[in-house]
């Protein structure tokens, strides 16, 4: 392929592939994040992001996910193989999350908030809402309940709220992305305090 930056599919994902010499690389992302949570209910999306990271285990090559304000992104950089395997790992956790390790996972959030320093600029400018909630505790964590995690995972984390990019030598061969349909999301609404 050609430089730039081309636009494809892969399994109904909006797909952005660039050309890149060097290890591959690439990240699934979807349209969800903190901002769209409640304050009773913070936390709900860095919670299926642990529990959809559990089943990939230890690897040798580097990969991790992130829950933002406005979106949730997997990532990872290694051999084409790795990168297929991973973003398999993630879409197949997805449609099962392992709620045997809830409690586990809850406990691990908790472990992170407490040597977290979210800063106070949000809350002050968009309040207990939409991106003030990035300034508080994941205080909703404590009372969530499988179904609904289940339900929070297959309303947001479909393949119509999400984009793959990749970043390498070529698209990765025997890439499938297994998400449900869904619907795409809007950015949340910016508040004021």
């Amino acid at each position: 392929m050609s430089q730039g930056i081309h636009h494809t599919e892969v399994d109904g994902i909006p797909t952005l592939f660039a050309y890149a010499a060097g290890p591959m690389r690439a990240g699934l992302v979807f349209r969800v994040g903190v901002a769209d949570e409640t304050l009773a209910g913070a936390g709900i999306t860095h919670l299926v992001e642990h529990l959809a990271l559990h089943r990939q285990g230890l690897a040798d090559y580097h990969f991790n996910g992130a829950t933002k304000a406005a979106f949730t992104h997997f990532h990872v950089e290694g051999a084409e193989h790795e990168i297929v395997a991973y973003l398999d790992g993630v879409c197949t956790s997805l449609l099962d999350l392992p709620m045997e390790r809830l409690e586990t996972e809850k406990e691990i959030l908790r472990t992170e908030e407490a040597g977290r320093e979210p800063g106070q600029l949000p809350l002050w400018r968009y309040g207990a809402q939409g991106y003030g909630l990035v300034s508080y505790p994941e205080w909703g964590v404590r009372g969530l309940r499988p179904d609904d995690v289940r339900e929070w995972a297959g309303t947001w984390f479909t393949r119509d709220n999400a984009v793959l990019w990749i970043a390498g030598e070529r698209l990765p061969a025997g890439l499938s992305l297994k998400r449900p349909a869904g619907r795409r999301c809007p950015m949340p609404a910016v508040t004021s305090a």
